[in-house]
């Protein structure tokens, strides 16, 4: 997949951002122990995954007209996620409330320092971060005036193939660069949406309409009969008139 992604950013004039990694993800855990890098390098290296049904991945792709090489400037960073395996007795009473409000509400999942209610204890995540019990989002940045676009999604492994279980939104561009590898071209033009059960609906259609077709049968052979009823009822009262 990282190697997919290498060739499409070429062809088309990017280059994949370093350090950027896909995880396996499940219920309260984003990052898990499969990954998929999105560039790799003599610096970054990770295991070969090999995909198994059930699994759900979150995709996160980033691509830059520069060289892929990201850096932290002057913003602090103003997301954190909680590092559950790590432990430290915290020294500072700012720091203890503040950690205790993120156990007690952000315990799995990323926050933002905004959603903090201690407002005070904004000044103990300091030492949250130096002892590894919280862990930034830090901001990055490419080299001045080259564009970096991210796209990302959540994939479930089927037995029917990949899904997209959410979806980014991609907005409509013009290029004169085209895809040459067709093996990278069949891979792009695959569906990814759930396939409707389309046998079973022809075989209920089909029930319906036999259903259908013998009720009008039933119609048809009562209104005949009715029919004949009344011919005979007309034949009697003419016979009984010509004898009165």
């Amino acid at each position: 997949m990282t190697e997919a992604i290498r060739k499409v950013a070429e062809t088309y004039g990017c280059k994949a951002v370093e350090g950027v990694l896909s995880h396996q993800v499940s219920r309260f855990v984003m990052d898990g122990f499969k990954v998929i890098i999105n560039r790799t390098d003599a610096d970054h290296q990770v295991d070969p995954v090999t995909f198994a049904e059930g699994e759900a991945y979150a995709i996160d792709v980033v691509l830059t007209t520069g060289e892929g090489k990201t850096r932290e400037q002057e913003e602090k960073a103003t997301v954190f996620k909680r590092n559950a395996s790590a432990s430290y007795s915290l020294k500072l009473n700012a720091a203890r409330s503040v950690y205790g409000e993120i156990i007690r509400r952000f315990p799995a999942l990323p926050f933002t320092v905004r959603a903090l209610e201690d407002k005070r204890g904004r000044l103990g995540l300091l030492e949250c971060v130096k002892h590894d019990l919280l862990q930034p989002f830090p901001v990055l940045h490419e080299k001045d005036g080259e564009l970096v676009a991210q796209f990302k999604i959540t994939a479930l492994i089927t037995t029917n193939g990949t899904q997209k279980v959410t979806d980014t939104f991609l907005p409509a561009v013009q290029t004169e660069k085209v895809l040459q590898d067709e093996g990278l071209k069949a891979l792009l033009t695959g569906s990814t949406k759930k396939k409707a059960k389309k046998p079973a609906a022809a075989a209920t259609t089909t029930t319906t309409g036999a259903a259908a077709a013998s009720t009008s049968k039933k119609d048809e052979s009562s209104k005949d009969g009715e029919k004949k009823e009344q011919v005979a009822e007309g034949d009697k009262k003419a016979e009984e008139a010509k004898k009165e």
